[in-house]
């Protein structure tokens, strides 16, 4: 599902760095689930919750879309990013809020219901997808524009060095990814021990 999103907002946007800006409201809407879950005394690996996953993370990334998207429109029209991203923001901030409340009212019933059908579907899958919405929608208006900016910056950054430098700095990072993937199983290990104990 991850690279599919990937996949298919890389082809819309043209851009491999944009994409990686909108896929951070999957994190966001994922905390949002768990709390949710964890609040009603659901459980956290089913088949529904699991399900209701899978549509949230379609779900999640529309209001990035719809911010990131204006803000590429006001930039092509001359404004500079910070005003660019200030003016999407007030602009799209309605209908961002109307969809994610719309969805999550609709959602209400199944998650609070006791009927019969509820049984079926699970109203864990309610309480994901309710959840998530909901926290990713206000930390999305907040957290996208900052990623957005900030990664934007740094990508300009990165080009201004020389290739002596951008040479220098992605041999550290190889390394620095090279040495936490072979330490990663013994420092959970060392974790586990120490708990057992």
């Amino acid at each position: 599902a991850f690279l599919l999103i990937y996949m298919i907002l890389a082809s819309v946007f043209e851009s491999l760095v944009t994409p990686v800006v909108l896929m951070f409201s999957i994190p966001l809407a994922a905390l949002g689930s768990l709390i949710a879950l964890i609040i009603t005394n659901n459980s956290l690996l089913n088949a529904n919750t699991l399900t209701g996953f899978l549509i949230l993370l379609g779900v999640v990334v529309n209001n990035g879309i719809i911010l990131i998207d204006y803000t590429n429109i006001l930039r092509k029209r001359g404004y500079r990013t910070h005003r660019a991203l200030m003016m999407a923001g007030v602009a799209r901030l309605r209908p961002i809020m109307i969809t994610a409340a719309t969805t999550v009212i609709a959602l209400l019933p199944l998650a609070m219901g006791e009927a019969e059908f509820v049984s079926v579907i699970g109203a864990s899958f309610a309480i994901t997808v309710i959840g998530g919405l909901s926290l990713s929608t206000l930390l999305t208006l907040v957290f996208i524009p900052t990623f957005y900016i900030g990664l934007e910056n740094a990508i300009a950054w990165i080009q201004s060095l020389d290739w002596k430098n951008k040479t220098l700095q992605m041999t550290f990072l190889a390394l620095s990814v090279f040495v936490i993937f072979n330490n990663i199983d013994k420092f959970i290990w060392k974790l586990d021990r120490k708990r057992v104990v």
